[in-house]
């Protein structure tokens, strides 16, 4: 028997997350069960954490670009300074999301 023979239990999406996010979670669930590493109980918790920080990058995204057109229409230095934090913040959680799904096998 394989590891792919093995049934493996459905588990329901939090009822915290979204809609989206719940999409989310059942997609990242089935790549690792076709992948041949079923999800257990206690993959759960780290999977709705990189689902979440994959949602905060897309608003953060949405911010940057707004911060962006405010910056053209602005001389000052704040305005600037905010789109530079925004960037790097991006950076960050895009980079933790990365090793989340490398460690979860996404």
């Amino acid at each position: 028997m394989t590891k792919t023979d093995l049934k493996t239990p459905d588990f329901p999406a939090p009822r915290w997350l979204t809609r989206a996010e719940k999409a989310e979670f059942h997609r990242v669930i089935s790549i690792r069960k076709a992948a041949g590493n079923p999800v257990s109980e206690a993959d759960i918790p780290p999977i709705c954490d990189l689902i979440s920080a994959r949602s905060r990058i897309a608003v953060l995204r949405g911010l940057f670009k707004r911060a962006v057109i405010d910056c053209r229409e602005s001389d000052f230095t704040s305005s600037q300074r905010h789109l530079l934090a925004i960037g790097r913040d991006i950076d960050k959680a895009t980079a933790a999301a990365q090793k989340m799904a490398a460690r979860l096998g996404v």
